[in-house]
């Protein structure tokens, strides 16, 4: 019987030894090396927050398993990238987790754990700012213009009544406003466009104004008088006309020989200055930015390009240098010439096309011809006559933003508002001139 009862106790001394045999680093078997740094971090409060951590190990295989459901844990090389599934709703108190990390395969295995924690959801509301602060638009499509946030987290929507004349579209924290449609009514017309935004800004959802100017009585379209385009040279004074007073056949205006620039409308520092110009008069738009400048009109590029050009001479309003391209074109429209079917030159060309186009290179050709007899330049300076051409300034300042004047592409001919300074200038000055013509037979 004893030696029945010895038996027994030896074999289960037999299992407990068995039982108790340790695996990987417990076993005796030497695991891996394995380190995390740093061993805890810290999440901001939104969903899919995330940091990486180093892993220093000698073992081929790593596994990093969350511990808790708020956490996921993604081995990629020698890093482990951790993740918040959720935001931490709470405003107090901070979310804590861990994910374990091992290295090897059993029974050679080494564990660490990595501690994670999620801040507490921020109360402090981040305040929205619009640069510029509203916007409005010129009466003429394509014409556009960018605003500027301070947060990038957003989307953005025109109401669905304005979406017919205005687009958004969104990159980063800068939104693209641009006009689809002419402006009908007499009076100016504002979208309230809607603003969503995501994170800590208060309110969540907000309004911009952006307007489109009215639309106002046109100028008088350009005479179809033969002596647009032909050149003028009387008592010293040069240039090519290229335009006629509808109303007076001896009252014309002249674009000079020489171009200046490319160069900045002012030099930096100046583009701020608050001028009140006209969008008609350029004479009168030389004499209010003489009068702002002050002792400082020597930094009035343009302004100083015109002076130099000679006695008489003055730097084009918007609605003067929109005259200069329909008399280049000797057309009355130009967006006759922005058509789909009149984009480039070999389209211009066909008059199944565009019906005006032929007439219009032939204008262009004319006008170019007439400065080039002169000694002058031509007005456009580019191989690129299909986009901008050459892009020249005008004196009349953007009223909506202080920083920016109206400038005018021989190419593509359009008017449109571009910053008064830019660190590689591309724009280039045209001065013109009041002149007497002897009346038409």
């Amino acid at each position: 019987m004893k030696k029945i009862l010895y038996g027994v106790m030896a074999a289960i001394a037999a299992i407990a030894m068995i039982g108790c045999e340790p695996n990987g680093e417990e076993s005796g078997v030497e695991g891996p090396k394995l380190t995390v740094k740093p061993e805890k971090v810290t999440l901001a409060a939104e969903a899919n927050a995330y940091a990486s951590v180093t892993v220093t190990t000698d073992a081929t295989k790593v596994v990093a398993e969350p511990q808790n459901d708020w956490i996921k844990a993604d081995v990629m090389g020698k890093s482990i990238i951790v993740t918040a599934l959720s935001a931490n709703e709470s405003t107090t108190d901070v979310r804590k987790g861990s994910v374990k990390v091992t290295a090897g395969a059993a029974p050679a295995q080494t564990t660490v754990t990595l501690n994670v924690e999620q801040s507490a959801k921020s109360t402090a509301s981040v305040t929205v700012t619009y640069s510029p602060a509203s916007l409005t638009l010129l009466n003429q499509i394509g014409d556009s213009m960018d605003v500027t946030l301070n947060v990038t987290g957003f989307t953005v929507a025109v109401p669905e009544a304005d979406q017919e004349w205005l687009e958004a579209t969104k990159k980063d924290a800068v939104v693209t406003f641009t006009i689809k449609a002419l402006n009908p009514n007499p009076e100016v017309r504002t979208s309230q466009v809607a603003f969503t935004f995501s994170g800590s800004v208060s309110p969540a959802i907000q309004t911009y104004p952006v307007s489109q100017a009215a639309a106002v009585a046109e100028p008088e379209p350009t005479p179809k008088d033969d002596r647009i385009g032909t050149a003028y040279d009387k008592d010293g004074v040069k240039g090519v006309i290229f335009w006629v007073d509808p109303a007076d056949a001896t009252k014309a205006k002249i674009v000079s020989t020489q171009a200046y620039g490319p160069q900045n409308w002012c030099n930096s520092g100046y583009d701020a200055l608050a001028i009140t110009t006209t969008e008609d008069n350029g004479k009168a738009n030389m004499e209010a930015i003489a009068a702002a400048a002050g002792e400082n009109i020597g930094e009035f590029l343009s302004y100083q390009s015109c002076k130099t050009e000679g006695e008489g001479w003055y730097l084009p309003s918007r609605i003067e240098l929109e005259n200069l391209l329909k008399g280049y074109y000797a057309v009355d429209d130009l967006t006759l010439l922005r058509n789909d079917n009149c984009k480039n030159p070999a389209e211009m060309a066909n008059p199944d096309l565009c019906p005006v186009g032929a007439a219009a290179l032939a204008a262009r050709d004319k006008f170019e011809a007439a400065l080039v007899a002169l000694g002058g330049e031509k007005l456009n300076q580019s191989a690129d006559d299909v986009n901008d051409g050459t892009t020249y300034l005008s004196s009349t300042v953007n009223t909506a933003n202080t920083t920016q004047v109206a400038y005018g592409c021989t190419g593509g001919p359009r008017i449109s508002n571009a910053a008064k300074t830019a660190k590689s200038p591309k724009r280039y000055t045209r001065c013109i001139m009041d002149v007497t013509l002897p009346a038409a037979e």
